[in-house]
Parts: structure tokens; C-alpha cells; sequence
């Protein structure tokens, strides 16, 4: 019996983009159909066209399988938290960490908290995200200009594929600049997140434009006063940061 759990990510992108992917479905289908007393002198242009559309509906799930269901992306180890005193988890409406991290470390201090707004963050694959799996209960709303937490409140601070929602690079960078705020002195941020490179592209054809570029984060954490103290890929197309107060 085919096991879904293992096509999770996969099935995910796809309830999560229903509409893209039922139009996607129709071109391909007209186009392929229309193939069929076409001249001959235009058929290999239509056969080309069918086949581009194909890659460029069939890769992304391809990939995503390979990055979401078949690599440690979700493995908390990663987020080093076992001598952690207090840790927030700030999600964009979409949560699929903190239930894991629950369940790795049932005793940790867990903050979660949920920047959202739906007048600013307009992707429509969040929204749909949001009504499939709402957000834990715990969840705190903020917002991402004003972070209501004290200063120096946390110890570590988990960004994990949310911050890209963020779209002006203006408020981006105010954001982090409260996180800067409500981060101990000797606290870490760790933010992972695709990156609008080669990899990405090669793997998300023109989805890969939703992504910051590595240049646009090194701005974004400079003028927030953090540096990168360590980095690394998983898999090549998710890049895990971690950041330190300057």
C-alpha cells in the first residue's frame, strides 16, 4: 500500500495550490489534444510547447519531493536546542515546525508566534495553508513592526521558511531589527529559507522569483546589526543561517 505520509511536502504544495495546478492540468490537456490533426509544419512547435509545460508542472513536485520528503529539512537537531533556556518560533501563517520541536523537546520553553497579516502577505497559498491546518493553539499574533516582547527575551529565535514572505525589503529589515531587539546578547537566530539562485531555479522554473536572493539577506542582516556565523545547504536549494548580534 502506497504510503502518503512519505509525499507529504508533495501533497501539501498541491492542496496548497489547487487553482495554479487545475489550470496547469487543463493547458496541458488542451494542448496535448489539439496536437492531433495540426499541420505537420507546426506540430514539433506544439510538441515542444507541451513538453516545456510538463517539466515546468512536474519538476517543482519532483524536487519538492526530494527536499521535503526525503531530506532532513524537518530534523530538530538542527536547531541545536537542547541547553536552550527560552526559544520563539515565528511562523507566516503556515506552522510545520513547532509540533515537531514539541515533540523532540516536550519539556523546552516554546513561544510560538504567528506575523501574518493578510493586507500585507497576499500569497494565496498561505491563506489556503492557513484553512488546512490552523495555526497551534498556543500561537501568538504579532506583527512584524512591532515584536510585543521585551527586550532581550529569548534565547533563540527560529525563522523557519517564513521571513521570505516578507516582501518590501523595508519591512523586512524592521523586522529583523526587533528580532535583533527581543534577542538575548549571546542569543542565536537561525533562519532557513530557499534562495532565488541556479539550484532554485533549475528546480521551481519561475516559482523560484518568490525567493530572496543571498545578496538581499546579507543587506537584510547587516542593517539589522546580525552576522552570519554559520551556514550550510540542505540538499542545495535550502540554505540554513545562523545569525549573531554585531
Amino acid at each position: 500500500m502506497l504510503n502518503l505520509y512519505k509525499y507529504q511536502g508533495v501533497i501539501n504544495i498541491i492542496r496548497f495550490n489547487q487553482k495554479t495546478y487545475s489550470i496547469a492540468a487543463v493547458m496541458i490537456i488542451l494542448t496535448g489534444s489539439s496536437i492531433f490533426g495540426l499541420p505537420a509544419s507546426v506540430i514539433s512547435v506544439v510538441v515542444t510547447i507541451f513538453i516545456v509545460m510538463i517539466l515546468m508542472t512536474i519538476l517543482p513536485l519532483f524536487f519538492t519531493h526530494i527536499i521535503y520528503d526525503r531530506s532532513s529539512l524537518y530534523n530538530t537537531d538542527q536547531f541545536d536546542l537542547k541547553n536552550e533556556s527560552k526559544v520563539l518560533n515565528i511562523h507566516s501563517g503556515f506552522d510545520d515546525i513547532s509540533d515537531k520541536i514539541l515533540k523532540a523537546y516536550p519539556s523546552l520553553d516554546l513561544t510560538i508566534a504567528d506575523f501574518y497579516d493578510p493586507a500585507l502577505h497576499t500569497e494565496a497559498s498561505i491563506a489556503k495553508a492557513r484553512e488546512i491546518y490552523p495555526p497551534h493553539a498556543s500561537t501568538i499574533k504579532i506583527k512584524t513592526k512591532c515584536i510585543d516582547f521585551p527586550d532581550e527575551s529569548f534565547d533563540k529565535i527560529i525563522l523557519f521558511q517564513s521571513a521570505h514572505e516578507i516582501r518590501k525589503q523595508e519591512e523586512r529589515i524592521f523586522f529583523f531589527k526587533e528580532i535583533n531587539r527581543i534577542l538575548k546578547k549571546r542569543g542565536e537566530v537561525i533562519v532557513v529559507e530557499h534562495l532565488r539562485d541556479f539550484p532554485n531555479f533549475i528546480g521551481f522554473n519561475i516559482g523560484f522569483l518568490h525567493f530572496h536572493s543571498l545578496k538581499t539577506w546579507m543587506i537584510t542582516f547587516s542593517e539589522s546589526r546580525f552576522q552570519v556565523s554559520a551556514s550550510y545547504k540542505i540538499k542545495r536549494f535550502i540554505t540554513h543561517f545562523k545569525l549573531k548580534k554585531i
